[in-house]
């Protein structure tokens, strides 16, 4: 079986990357393994599945038919893993837990001794960046997500609600003691995260350009750490950098943001993910500070 699904999985990598080189990098395997292997699956299916262009690889007409078959067979060979994991009970082995680099640095990290204490036979591999890694496909097993999933066989849970405020830090609140919006230096979101509720509220209630943009939002944090100006950031950071400071601009605030835990249906019963999901769902509960 595992030599008839590296055919299929190199055939989508194909698919989805475009070239041979990148396929091979996603897949870690050699360019060379990727090539032998398209031949052995056209020859066993007697057509031709790409054409070489100049950029890399198109997919035919007879390729194009293959893929939601493909696909298919490739979310039931991770179904069949899952279900393969749940025949032990033993909390050990590797959790992969995608979410933002944020939550990794702070949610995460500072209490995960705690979870390795309970079980030392875990390991943990947190995955970061603006991509949605996709469950279904097993890209990652656990994930913390601010927006709900709408498809797949998946669970998600609310697990904090992160009231937004204007945070800056305490010296810097000093210098500047007005309540004036125009008089503030504003640390924005840049276009990437136009879609965010935080970049609408700017645009809003913030009638003067920001004096720093980042599609970052750790490195928001740390510009108003760094006394470059104020940020709309989750309030619940000031519980745990007491530097931070809230300023009040007597502005409607945005909707909290509501942080989501999220793992396929099938790795529920599994001990080791539901122990790493216990773990997030209790330390993300800490993150819902209300206002005062």
């Amino acid at each position: 079986m595992n030599e008839n699904w590296d055919l299929l999985r190199d055939f989508l990598a194909l698919c989805r990357e475009g070239s041979v080189t990148r396929a091979a990098k996603v897949l870690g395997v050699r360019q060379s393994t990727v090539s032998r292997r398209l031949i052995e699956l056209e020859e066993a299916l007697g057509v031709q599945l790409f054409f070489r262009v100049s950029s890399g690889v198109e997919p035919t007409e007879a390729a194009l038919a293959l893929v939601p078959d493909a696909e298919m067979a490739e979310q039931s060979i991770a179904s069949l893993r899952r279900t393969a994991l749940g025949e032990s009970d033993e909390v050990r082995g590797l959790v992969r837990v995608a979410t933002s680099p944020g939550l990794a640095q702070r949610a995460i990290l500072p209490t995960l001794s705690e979870l390795y204490q309970a079980h030392p036979g875990l390991r943990i591999d947190i995955i970061t960046g603006l991509r949605t890694l996709d469950l279904s496909r097993s890209e990652a097993d656990i994930a913390l997500r601010f927006v709900k999933p709408s498809s797949g066989d998946l669970i998600a849970k609310p697990v904090a609600d992160l009231h937004l405020a204007v945070l800056a830090h305490r010296d810097y609140r000093k210098k500047r003691r007005t309540k004036k919006v125009k008089k503030l230096d504003w640390i924005g979101l840049d276009s990437h995260l136009a879609l965010a509720s935080e970049f609408a509220w700017m645009q809003r209630h913030v009638p003067v350009q920001p004096r720093f943009l980042t599609n970052d939002y750790t490195l928001q944090l740390e510009a108003i750490r760094h006394g470059l100006g104020v940020a709309l950031l989750p309030r619940s950071l000031c519980n745990t950098l007491p530097e931070l400071v809230e300023v009040s601009l007597d502005l409607p605030m945005p909707p909290p943001m509501r942080l989501w835990l999220v793992m396929h249906r099938n790795l529920r019963l599994v001990s080791k993910f539901s122990a790493v999901w216990s773990f997030l769902q209790a330390k993300c509960a800490t993150l819902s500070a209300k206002p005062g």
